[in-house]
Parts: structure tokens; sequence; C-alpha cells
């Protein structure tokens, strides 16, 4: 018995992808994925941006709350979180109980990854009062402060009735940062940008 076996005729091709376009597929499709990793922010960019945002708004809602009410006010920063507060009757009350307060103004917890980092560089609309220091100081945390040897008070940015800052940067993670250079510009900026 014999058996015929056919050839396709010459210059026809078999269906079917040969090695070469498989590889070139596959590297397209490699390309592209790595496009897209670039492309599409991770979901720690979006939230420390909206944080910041949040905060920066929030500085400036505090500074017309204070120009408004002749208050002096601070937000007071701990690694971790802040909280805004009023000097009234000789200590530190937090906004989030203040009489017409705004919940807008209520303490924020910051998630691990952003912590919080303030530096002033200068309280220059203090420095008519020579005999500042202790100046805005509750005595009664100052007492707790002597007799437990721990510090409970985060750092306090001031904001007084004119609606003036001191000199200061808040660094937010190590994304953004809100910084004012002159006590009354506030601005949000990222340091990569």
């Amino acid at each position: 018995m014999a058996t015929k076996c056919s050839l396709p005729p010459h210059g026809s091709r078999a269906a079917g992808f040969s090695l070469i376009e498989m590889l070139l597929v596959m590297a397209i499709i490699a390309l592209i994925a790595g496009t897209i990793s670039f492309v599409v922010p991770d979901n720690r960019d979006r939230v420390s941006a909206r944080l910041a945002s949040e905060l920066h708004s929030k500085i400036e809602f505090a500074r017309e709350y204070a120009l408004t009410r002749h208050a002096i006010l601070a937000l007071e920063i701990w690694p971790d979180g802040y909280r805004f507060v009023q000097w009234n009757d000789g200590s530190w009350v937090e906004m989030s109980a203040a009489p017409g307060a705004s919940r807008a103004l209520s303490p924020v917890t910051m998630p691990a990854e952003l912590a919080l980092q303030l530096e002033v560089d200068s309280l220059d609309l203090l420095a008519q009062d020579r005999q500042r220091d202790g100046l805005f100081e509750d005595p009664a945390e100052r007492q707790r402060e002597r007799e437990t040897g721990e510090r409970r008070r985060g750092e306090l940015l001031f904001i007084f009735g004119s609606g003036g800052l001191p000199v200061f940067r808040l660094s937010i993670g190590s994304d953004w940062t809100i910084a004012s250079i002159d006590g009354y510009t506030l601005k949000l900026e990222r340091p990569d940008a």
C-alpha cells in the first residue's frame, strides 16, 4: 500500500504564526504594559494629594475664621495627625468644641506613610513682645508636663487674629509641602514637580 504525501504548492504558507511573529507580539504587549505602569499613578499619590489639598484649604479657612472673629488659633501638629485649637481664657480649646466652630476644623489622623513635619522659621509677628517665652502656653498643660515628664502637646503653628502666620514649612510625607515665606501668602507645592 502506497501513501501519498502532498506538499503545499510552492510559495504558499501553512496556517499559524512563526516563532518570530509570536516574539514580536509578546514584545509589543510588554512595551504597552510598561508604559501603562508609568501613566497610571498609584493610590498613595492620590491620597497624599487629596490630604495635602484638604489641609491647605483648612489652614486658609482657619485664617478667615481667626480674622473675622479676632481670635488666636493654632494648628497643632503631631507626626500622625493634626487638630485646630483656639486660645480661650488662658488655655487651648479644640476647635471642634469651640462655640460656632465649623466641623471642617475637626481633628484628622494621617495615614502612617504620610507623616507631618513642621519647621517654623520665625515668629516675627510676636517679635515686639520681649517676654514671649511661655506666651500662649496652657498652665495646666505645663504643670502636667512637669509632673509626668512627657510632652502631650504637638508643635503649634499660630494663626493670628490678623490672618497672619509665622514663616513656616509643613511637609506632608515626602510628596507635598505647605509653606508661607512672608506670613501671609500660603502655597501648596510638590517638591519634585
